[in-house]
Protein backbone atom coordinates (compact mmCIF):
# COMPACT_ATOMS: atom_id res chain seq x y z
CA UNK A 1 0.00 0.00 0.00
CA UNK A 2 1.19 3.38 -0.68
CA UNK A 3 1.53 5.97 1.92
CA UNK A 4 0.55 10.17 1.24
CA UNK A 5 4.25 11.67 1.48
CA UNK A 6 3.23 14.66 2.99
CA UNK A 7 0.48 13.59 5.63
CA UNK A 8 1.13 9.89 5.68
CA UNK A 9 -2.42 8.50 5.29
CA UNK A 10 -2.49 5.19 3.24
CA UNK A 11 -3.64 5.75 -0.07
CA UNK A 12 -6.08 3.64 -2.15
CA UNK A 13 -9.09 4.45 -4.49
CA UNK A 14 -10.49 8.08 -5.38
CA UNK A 15 -8.30 9.20 -2.52
CA UNK A 16 -5.32 10.43 -5.01
CA UNK A 17 -4.57 14.08 -5.05
CA UNK A 18 -4.63 15.39 -8.77
CA UNK A 19 -1.99 17.58 -11.28
CA UNK A 20 -3.49 20.25 -12.90
CA UNK A 21 -3.69 18.19 -16.13
CA UNK A 22 -6.02 15.94 -14.12
CA UNK A 23 -3.89 12.96 -13.25
CA UNK A 24 -3.81 11.03 -10.43
CA UNK A 25 -0.50 11.92 -7.89
CA UNK A 26 1.70 9.06 -7.45
CA UNK A 27 2.58 10.60 -4.04
CA UNK A 28 0.07 13.15 -2.37
CA UNK A 29 -3.69 12.32 -1.30
CA UNK A 30 -6.69 14.31 -2.34
CA UNK A 31 -6.70 15.64 1.05
CA UNK A 32 -3.08 17.81 0.62
CA UNK A 33 -2.85 18.01 -2.97
CA UNK A 34 -5.31 19.34 -5.55
CA UNK A 35 -4.91 20.91 -9.13
CA UNK A 36 -0.75 20.44 -8.50
CA UNK A 37 -0.57 22.33 -5.77
CA UNK A 38 -0.56 21.51 -2.07
CA UNK A 39 -3.58 22.44 -0.22
CA UNK A 40 -2.21 24.40 2.54
CA UNK A 41 1.40 25.52 3.56
CA UNK A 42 2.60 24.46 6.48
CA UNK A 43 5.49 22.82 8.43
CA UNK A 44 6.05 19.55 9.63
CA UNK A 45 4.57 19.55 13.30
CA UNK A 46 1.65 21.50 12.35
CA UNK A 47 0.80 18.78 9.83
CA UNK A 48 1.10 16.27 12.90
CA UNK A 49 -0.99 18.90 14.83
CA UNK A 50 -3.76 18.45 12.37
CA UNK A 51 -3.64 14.92 12.02
CA UNK A 52 -3.39 14.50 16.04
CA UNK A 53 -7.42 14.25 15.97
CA UNK A 54 -8.10 11.95 12.65
CA UNK A 55 -5.45 9.39 14.25
CA UNK A 56 -7.27 9.16 17.97
CA UNK A 57 -10.38 8.57 16.27
CA UNK A 58 -9.43 6.25 13.90
CA UNK A 59 -7.90 4.34 16.80
CA UNK A 60 -9.35 5.04 20.32
CA UNK A 61 -7.14 3.15 22.10
CA UNK A 62 -4.36 5.23 21.85
CA UNK A 63 -3.67 8.63 23.06
CA UNK A 64 -2.70 12.25 21.59
CA UNK A 65 0.60 12.20 23.27
CA UNK A 66 0.89 8.35 22.01
CA UNK A 67 -0.37 9.17 18.38
CA UNK A 68 2.06 13.05 18.01
CA UNK A 69 4.92 10.66 19.37
CA UNK A 70 4.22 8.04 16.49
CA UNK A 71 4.23 11.02 13.95
CA UNK A 72 7.11 12.77 15.32
CA UNK A 73 9.14 9.36 14.33
CA UNK A 74 7.02 8.37 11.16
CA UNK A 75 6.56 12.25 9.33
CA UNK A 76 10.70 12.01 8.83
CA UNK A 77 10.80 9.16 6.87
CA UNK A 78 8.69 10.63 4.26
CA UNK A 79 9.74 11.78 0.89
CA UNK A 80 8.40 14.71 1.52
CA UNK A 81 9.37 18.49 2.99
CA UNK A 82 7.28 21.63 2.76
CA UNK A 83 8.46 24.47 1.68
CA UNK A 84 6.19 27.27 2.85
CA UNK A 85 5.42 30.34 0.91
CA UNK A 86 4.17 33.17 2.49
CA UNK A 87 2.37 34.54 -0.76
CA UNK A 88 0.29 31.18 -1.04
CA UNK A 89 -0.22 30.99 2.60
CA UNK A 90 -0.93 34.87 3.50
CA UNK A 91 -2.84 35.55 0.50
CA UNK A 92 -4.88 38.03 1.83
CA UNK A 93 -1.85 39.94 2.89
CA UNK A 94 0.01 39.63 -0.28
CA UNK A 95 -2.68 39.14 -2.95
CA UNK A 96 -4.94 41.78 -2.51
CA UNK A 97 -7.51 43.23 -5.32
CA UNK A 98 -6.57 45.92 -7.30
CA UNK A 99 -9.90 47.79 -5.84
CA UNK A 100 -9.06 49.44 -2.25
CA UNK A 101 -10.35 46.78 1.07
CA UNK A 102 -9.60 46.67 4.86
CA UNK A 103 -7.46 44.36 6.30
CA UNK A 104 -5.89 44.08 10.31
CA UNK A 105 -2.24 42.72 10.25
CA UNK A 106 -0.71 41.05 13.00
CA UNK A 107 2.64 41.31 15.03
CA UNK A 108 4.89 40.17 11.72
CA UNK A 109 9.36 39.86 12.23
CA UNK A 110 11.15 40.95 9.81
CA UNK A 111 14.90 42.29 8.68
CA UNK A 112 14.90 45.75 8.14
CA UNK A 113 17.76 47.98 7.21
CA UNK A 114 16.67 51.83 7.36
CA UNK A 115 17.94 55.04 5.23
CA UNK A 116 17.47 57.60 3.32
CA UNK A 117 17.43 59.23 -0.30
CA UNK A 118 16.56 58.24 -3.61
CA UNK A 119 15.93 54.22 -3.95
CA UNK A 120 16.78 55.18 -7.87
CA UNK A 121 20.34 56.04 -7.10
CA UNK A 122 21.01 55.81 -3.49
CA UNK A 123 24.22 53.61 -2.89
CA UNK A 124 22.57 53.07 0.99
CA UNK A 125 19.52 51.60 -0.76
CA UNK A 126 21.36 49.03 -2.86
CA UNK A 127 23.80 47.94 -0.03
CA UNK A 128 20.21 47.49 2.32
CA UNK A 129 19.20 44.68 -0.25
CA UNK A 130 22.42 43.18 -0.28
CA UNK A 131 21.88 42.59 3.37
CA UNK A 132 18.44 41.94 3.40
CA UNK A 133 18.94 38.85 0.29
CA UNK A 134 22.15 38.23 2.16
CA UNK A 135 20.68 37.16 5.57
CA UNK A 136 17.25 35.47 4.17
CA UNK A 137 19.66 33.16 1.99
CA UNK A 138 22.10 32.64 4.68
CA UNK A 139 18.83 31.36 6.93
CA UNK A 140 17.16 29.76 4.20
CA UNK A 141 20.69 27.68 3.43
CA UNK A 142 21.63 26.95 7.02
CA UNK A 143 19.57 23.68 6.47
CA UNK A 144 23.28 22.77 5.03
CA UNK A 145 25.32 23.54 7.24
CA UNK A 146 25.97 22.61 11.14
CA UNK A 147 24.17 26.20 12.74
CA UNK A 148 20.53 25.44 11.48
CA UNK A 149 18.17 27.00 13.80
CA UNK A 150 15.26 25.11 15.94
CA UNK A 151 12.36 24.39 14.86
CA UNK A 152 13.90 25.21 11.01
CA UNK A 153 11.28 24.64 8.03
CA UNK A 154 12.07 25.46 4.41
CA UNK A 155 10.64 28.33 2.70
CA UNK A 156 10.22 30.90 -0.46
CA UNK A 157 12.25 34.28 0.61
CA UNK A 158 9.39 36.65 0.97
CA UNK A 159 9.30 39.37 -1.52
CA UNK A 160 10.93 43.03 -0.24
CA UNK A 161 8.59 45.45 1.15
CA UNK A 162 9.20 49.32 1.71
CA UNK A 163 8.42 51.80 4.50
CA UNK A 164 8.54 55.84 2.88
CA UNK A 165 8.19 58.49 4.10
CA UNK A 166 8.78 61.84 2.70
CA UNK A 167 7.43 64.57 5.26
CA UNK A 168 3.51 63.67 3.10
CA UNK A 169 1.27 61.81 1.42
CA UNK A 170 3.28 60.43 -1.63
CA UNK A 171 1.93 62.58 -4.78
CA UNK A 172 2.83 63.82 -8.23
CA UNK A 173 5.53 66.23 -6.73
CA UNK A 174 7.80 63.83 -4.80
CA UNK A 175 11.36 65.08 -4.05
CA UNK A 176 12.66 61.27 -3.55
CA UNK A 177 16.24 62.67 -2.11
CA UNK A 178 13.64 63.45 0.68
CA UNK A 179 12.42 60.19 1.02
CA UNK A 180 13.51 57.96 4.47
CA UNK A 181 12.79 54.54 4.07
CA UNK A 182 12.61 50.99 5.83
CA UNK A 183 13.43 48.28 3.26
CA UNK A 184 12.56 44.65 5.25
CA UNK A 185 12.00 41.18 4.18
CA UNK A 186 9.83 38.70 6.68
CA UNK A 187 11.47 36.81 8.72
CA UNK A 188 10.13 33.39 9.04
CA UNK A 189 8.39 32.08 12.37
CA UNK A 190 11.24 30.49 13.83
CA UNK A 191 13.40 33.24 13.81
CA UNK A 192 13.14 35.22 16.77
CA UNK A 193 15.58 38.20 18.24
CA UNK A 194 18.21 35.71 19.60
CA UNK A 195 18.04 33.61 16.01
CA UNK A 196 18.23 37.10 14.26
CA UNK A 197 21.93 37.87 15.89
CA UNK A 198 22.80 34.53 15.23
CA UNK A 199 22.23 34.51 11.31
CA UNK A 200 23.85 37.84 11.38
CA UNK A 201 26.88 36.48 12.55
CA UNK A 202 26.80 34.20 10.05
CA UNK A 203 26.23 36.60 7.50
CA UNK A 204 29.16 38.26 8.50
CA UNK A 205 31.47 35.49 9.03
CA UNK A 206 30.40 34.76 5.26
CA UNK A 207 31.02 38.44 3.58
CA UNK A 208 32.70 40.28 6.24
CA UNK A 209 32.73 43.35 3.61
CA UNK A 210 28.92 43.61 4.35
CA UNK A 211 28.16 45.95 7.51
CA UNK A 212 25.79 44.48 8.77
CA UNK A 213 25.49 46.62 11.53
CA UNK A 214 22.96 48.20 9.86
CA UNK A 215 20.63 45.17 10.21
CA UNK A 216 17.82 45.07 12.87
CA UNK A 217 15.04 42.61 14.27
CA UNK A 218 11.80 44.59 13.54
CA UNK A 219 8.10 43.48 14.78
CA UNK A 220 5.76 45.28 12.84
CA UNK A 221 1.86 45.54 14.07
CA UNK A 222 0.17 47.94 11.46
CA UNK A 223 -3.06 46.92 12.33
CA UNK A 224 -6.43 48.42 10.36
CA UNK A 225 -4.67 49.33 7.54
CA UNK A 226 -6.68 49.62 3.71
CA UNK A 227 -4.26 48.62 1.04
CA UNK A 228 -5.00 47.64 -3.09
CA UNK A 229 -2.83 46.03 -5.63
CA UNK A 230 -1.15 48.48 -8.13
CA UNK A 231 -0.51 47.98 -11.79
CA UNK A 232 2.32 49.39 -13.59
CA UNK A 233 4.98 51.93 -12.94
CA UNK A 234 5.56 53.23 -9.43
CA UNK A 235 5.45 56.53 -10.57
CA UNK A 236 2.27 56.02 -11.40
CA UNK A 237 1.10 54.93 -7.89
CA UNK A 238 -0.59 58.46 -6.92
CA UNK A 239 -3.95 57.61 -9.31
CA UNK A 240 -3.75 54.49 -7.04
CA UNK A 241 -3.60 56.42 -3.96
CA UNK A 242 -6.44 58.63 -4.54
CA UNK A 243 -8.39 55.71 -5.28
CA UNK A 244 -7.75 54.19 -2.21
CA UNK A 245 -8.46 57.58 -0.14
CA UNK A 246 -11.80 58.46 -2.12
CA UNK A 247 -12.74 54.48 -0.48
CA UNK A 248 -11.82 55.80 2.97
CA UNK A 249 -13.98 58.36 2.72
CA UNK A 250 -16.61 56.99 1.20
CA UNK A 251 -16.66 54.23 4.26
CA UNK A 252 -15.93 56.80 7.43
CA UNK A 253 -11.79 55.85 7.62
CA UNK A 254 -9.33 58.72 7.30
CA UNK A 255 -4.95 57.87 6.49
CA UNK A 256 -3.23 57.40 10.22
CA UNK A 257 0.24 58.15 9.04
CA UNK A 258 2.81 58.94 11.50
CA UNK A 259 5.55 58.85 13.46
CA UNK A 260 4.85 54.99 13.73
CA UNK A 261 2.73 53.79 10.68
CA UNK A 262 3.82 54.26 7.71
CA UNK A 263 3.20 54.24 3.87
CA UNK A 264 3.67 50.83 2.97
CA UNK A 265 4.75 48.68 -0.52
CA UNK A 266 5.65 45.20 -1.06
CA UNK A 267 7.21 44.54 -3.97
CA UNK A 268 6.30 41.20 -6.14
CA UNK A 269 7.91 41.62 -9.49
CA UNK A 270 11.48 42.07 -10.13
CA UNK A 271 11.81 45.52 -12.23
CA UNK A 272 14.97 44.22 -13.98
CA UNK A 273 12.92 41.02 -15.18
CA UNK A 274 9.55 42.55 -16.57
CA UNK A 275 8.58 45.94 -18.03
CA UNK A 276 7.34 48.82 -15.61
CA UNK A 277 3.99 48.32 -16.76
CA UNK A 278 3.82 44.98 -15.92
CA UNK A 279 4.77 45.69 -12.02
CA UNK A 280 2.89 44.16 -9.53
CA UNK A 281 3.28 46.63 -5.92
CA UNK A 282 1.03 45.72 -2.73
CA UNK A 283 0.41 49.74 -1.95
CA UNK A 284 -1.31 49.69 2.24
CA UNK A 285 -1.69 52.61 4.72
CA UNK A 286 -2.72 52.38 8.22
CA UNK A 287 -6.22 53.60 9.09
CA UNK A 288 -8.25 54.56 11.55
CA UNK A 289 -12.21 55.40 11.98
CA UNK A 290 -13.29 58.73 11.92
CA UNK A 291 -16.88 57.77 13.35
CA UNK A 292 -15.44 58.04 16.76
CA UNK A 293 -14.29 61.80 15.51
Amino acid sequence: MKFCQCCGMPMEGANYGKEKDGTLSEDYCEYCYADGEFTAQCTMDEMIEQCVPFCVEADPTITEEQARASMKAYFPTLGFEMIVDYKKSCKDIYLPKTEPSLITLPPIAYAAVKGSGDPNTSKAYKEALELLYGLLYTIKMSKRSDHSFAGYFDYVVPPLEGLWENGGELNDAIDKHQFVWVSMIRLPEFIDAQAFDQAVEMLHAKKPKLDVSKLFYKVYEEGLCVQCMHLGSYDDEPATLAKMNAYLEANGYCTDINETRWHHEIYLSDPRKCTSDKLKTVIRHPIRSMKAE
